[in-house]
């Protein structure tokens, strides 16, 4: 009766750690492309403080 019981939550076990990968490579991939958003963003303002400051000259 026992191991009967662990064939479930065997399963549930392996249904949770399929979700936690799948979670984690998605939010991986959102994460890299917030920083790739973030890098660009920055690079702009950079470049429109070099602007500003040539202007002001």
């Amino acid at each position: 009766i026992l191991a009967e019981a662990f064939v479930p939550l065997s399963k549930e076990k392996d249904k949770l750690l399929k979700n936690y990968e799948e979670l984690k490579v998605k939010f991986e991939h959102e994460y890299n492309e917030q920083a790739e958003i973030l890098r660009n963003f920055q690079q702009e303002v950079e470049t429109l403080a070099t602007f500003a400051s040539k202007i002001k000259e």
